[in-house]
């Protein structure tokens, strides 16, 4: 018998009745399969995350309802797909703010999903697809093939959409760690909200703890970026890594990540909770650091290209390593020696605002 999990959100009721009834017509249609919904393991009246994170493992394929962008959703499916348990996305396109959010999170733009408007549009859908009977995973197809673990430990950390005294005061505490040797790559959601599932993958992959920092719902943006968080955040539990959710006072928690999430008052409360967190789990860290060891990959890598690495999107990240992407030519050492004359070839003429903005800000440092 295969069981499915269904994870949908709890509102509005007509889109909770719709997947509940779609999970029974499945189960009727179909007898080797076996539909379980988020509904169903309330214990004592109570949601916790435990059962739902294990009946997700437990799945052989799992389901969600995503054209809201639910945040428990979200955390449920990235956890889905950070522990490599195969995938079924429903939306209902015609919902049109929905669609708009949809294009906006771009982070699951090449995911695949099924379209309905009705239970009977998912009962047929599945039937036609079977899901169930996939091969691999999102992770397996997307994830896994560009992973590649860094040579020194490091810490990701998804900042706040907005820089407020909060944001600013944690961001000074996570850049702290680079004085132990850590390495801190930051999504910045202003520069890492067009990049796909597998740069996030690749990102927690790499490091050895996850900060995810949500913003107020009150603020331009929150939607999509604390549904964004919820996503990368789920990835991140689902592929082990120690996990840091943040978020101030205003933001409700979801039900789904109540527990996990650690909501503050101040900016001094958040860095000082941030603080007791990092060097608790960054231990480990500290002392491959110390030692020069490098820890080891936890997944075997199975692409002939995982060799080659092309750089980050984020210039800050490489900043260990940018000095090795700058070629030096005759006509930048005849700069750097003070001559008067410079012989350019046509290619560096037709290019000549790349070529000489780097030289102007030398000739500056240096008095040139």
């Amino acid at each position: 018998m295969k069981t499915v999990f269904f994870g949908y959100p709890a509102r509005p009721d007509l889109l909770r009745e719709t997947l509940n009834n779609a999970a029974l017509a499945i189960d009727r249609d179909i007898p080797d399969v076996r539909c379980q919904t988020w509904e169903s393991l309330k214990i004592g009246g109570k949601l916790v995350i435990s059962p739902i994170l294990a009946a997700i493992d437990a799945a052989e394929v799992a389901i969600f309802e995503v054209t809201q962008l639910n945040e428990n959703v979200m955390f449920e499916l990235g956890y889905a797909i950070g522990s490599r348990t195969k995938i079924w996305l429903l939306r209902d396109p015609s919902e049109k703010a929905a669609e708009r959010d949809w294009k906006k999170m771009s982070t699951l733009a090449t995911v695949g999903f099924a379209p309905y408007a009705n239970s009977e549009h998912i009962r047929v859908a599945y039937r036609k697809e079977r899901p169930d009977e996939q091969k691999t995973s999102i992770f397996d197809e997307e994830i896994a093939p560009v992973l590649e673990p860094l040579s020194t430990p490091a810490l990701f950390y998804i900042q706040n959409l907005h820089d407020n005294e909060a944001a600013r005061a944690l961001t000074r505490r996570v850049y702290d760690e680079e004085k132990q040797g850590l390495r801190v790559i930051t999504a910045d959601p202003r520069e890492s909200a067009v990049m796909p599932l597998a740069w996030y993958g690749q990102q927690i992959y790499a490091s050895s703890a996850v900060i995810a920092h949500f913003e107020a719902p009150t603020k331009s943006g929150a939607e999509i970026h604390n549904a964004r968080c919820a996503l990368i955040a789920g990835l991140a539990r689902g592929m082990g890594r120690p996990l840091l959710m943040l978020a101030q006072l205003q933001y409700l928690a979801p039900i789904d990540y109540k527990d996990l999430l650690y909501i503050y008052g101040t900016a001094e409360y958040a860095v000082s909770y941030s603080d007791t967190w990092l060097t608790k789990n960054l231990a480990s860290a500290y002392a491959e650091i110390k030692t020069g060891t490098l820890r080891a990959s936890r997944l075997q890598l199975s692409t002939e290209l995982k060799s080659l690495r092309f750089g980050d999107h984020v210039a800050e990240n490489e900043a260990d390593v940018l000095v090795e992407y700058f070629l030096e030519t005759p006509a930048f050492d005849d700069v750097v020696a003070k001559r008067r004359q410079c012989s350019l070839g046509a290619k560096a003429l037709e290019n000549r605002q790349t070529f000489f903005r780097p030289l102007r800000g030398y000739a500056r440092t240096n008095g040139i």
